[in-house]
């Protein structure tokens, strides 16, 4: 399965001492498709492989899944302009609700995480992201 993330409201380049401020996907050790923090939006995709649990639900695997199987997530990593994180954020994939992954499933759909990267004081979105910055739906 494709799971796309589709970041909006970014917080600008500039974020308490930090200059240069960029935000990226973490694949391993790597944070790969750097976006300035000051663009209109930002975008990646990765493959993700999804076996269906015994006792309901999912889990995921995949070069860009962090954590023990009930606590996977995708992150986003935020750094500065010398490319050193300062951030990160989590978008727990055992939070997308069932009946999403059903669907992208069955229909051959990529699995899409519009993430809000501007938290309620004006900084990068960082830990798990809550429900209110984050959305999953499926797309062709």
């Amino acid at each position: 399965m494709r799971v796309q993330v589709h970041g909006v409201q970014l917080p600008g380049r500039r974020f308490e001492c930090f200059e240069g401020v960029q935000v990226g996907m973490g694949v391993g050790k790597d944070i790969v498709g750097l976006v300035g923090g000051d663009a209109d939006d930002a975008h990646w995709e990765t493959a993700v492989r999804v076996r269906q649990l015994d006792e309901g639900g999912y889990d995921f695997t995949g070069p860009a899944v962090a954590g023990r199987r009930g606590d996977r997530s995708v992150k986003l990593a935020w750094l500065d302009g010398n490319g050193e994180l300062f951030r990160a954020a989590k978008l727990r994939l055992d939070r997308v609700p069932a009946a999403t992954v059903t669907k992208a499933l069955k229909d051959d759909e990529a699995l899409v995480a519009t993430v809000r990267l501007t938290d309620a004081r004006g900084g990068p979105t960082c830990a798990s992201v809550p429900e209110p910055l984050i959305s999953w739906t499926t797309a062709p």
